[in-house]
């Protein structure tokens, strides 16, 4: 990945393919079940 894409990607939390994955899952009528560290922001979110 270039260098300056550096500061744009985040390690802590698996945020990014929840989201990339939700809507898919949810058409789909399956559970989306993850084994990765979640921010409390997106799993609280409502």
């Amino acid at each position: 990945m270039p260098s300056r894409f550096e500061n744009y990607v985040v390690t802590e939390t698996a945020d990014a393919f929840v989201v990339g994955l939700l809507l898919l899952g949810m058409s789909r009528g399956e559970d989306v079940r993850l084994d990765a560290v979640m921010s409390a922001r997106l799993y609280y979110a409502d």
